[in-house]
């Protein structure tokens, strides 16, 4: 499908499923990911 790169968020906590991806291949890379809430949370 010409698919060149697959981004997944998972939090660095979550070791088990860190774990599952990096066997499927996957590597972590150093990223900062920023979020604002422009109303009150849910």
């Amino acid at each position: 499908r010409g698919v060149a790169k697959a981004h997944l968020l998972v939090r660095e906590t979550n070791t088990g499923v860190v774990a599952f991806y990096e066997q499927l291949g996957f590597a972590t890379a150093p990223r900062v990911m920023m979020a604002k809430w422009l109303n009150a949370p849910p």
